[in-house]
């Protein structure tokens, strides 16, 4: 999600995995690998290969982002795809927001059947503080066999989408990454 300096600390907050995913375990089965929000924190000055790792958060998901405006510096909020069935890790069905400082989580579940892609982050405003602003994802309804690109108020999450942009057809999923403004 983000990493920052804290002293003689690095802190990196990350989708941990316990086993690696989309290979299969030793016996030749389909890994089941689930990924958690984690904090590593690795003292500099310990003068050691060692690092502590604190599980911030029990719901499976991937995708994490924040508000990269604050990329390598201290921050407060994250976002997420998630799953809510422990049975489907891989099929996400959930936006989570993280507060980092409250250790609260709100999220979004969607409709029975309808999955969720990698969320963006977008400020309110050039001025706006952190976390001010929308989160986008686009969202496969498995019902009707399409995609909608949906935009969520960040301080409500839970409370759904304020707009969607319905689409005919379906946008598959793929890799995600960012995107930089062209000079």
């Amino acid at each position: 999600m983000n990493a920052y300096e804290e002293g003689d600390k690095i802190v990196g907050d990350i989708m941990q995995y316990d086993a690696a995913p989309l290979f299969p375990d030793l016996d030749g089965r389909p890994g089941k690998a689930v990924a958690r929000l984690t904090r590593w924190t690795f003292d500099l000055a310990a003068n050691t290969d060692a690092f502590k790792r604190e599980q911030i958060d029990d719901l499976a998901g991937e995708f994490p982002r924040f508000d990269e405006r604050l990329a390598g510096l201290d921050y407060r909020h994250g976002f997420f795809a998630a799953s809510s069935d422990a049975k489907f890790i891989d099929r996400y069905d959930t936006l989570a927001h993280f507060d980092l400082k409250k250790n609260k989580r709100t999220a979004y579940h969607l409709p029975p059947g309808d999955v969720v892609s990698e969320p963006i982050f977008v400020p309110r405003g050039t001025k706006a503080v952190e976390a001010d602003g929308y989160l986008l994802a686009t969202v496969y309804r498995g019902a009707e066999n399409r995609s909608d690109l949906a935009v969520f108020d960040t301080a409500a999450l839970e409370r759904g989408p304020i707009a969607v942009a319905e689409l005919s057809h379906r946008v598959p999923f793929g890799f995600h990454g960012n995107w930089r403004a062209a000079a």
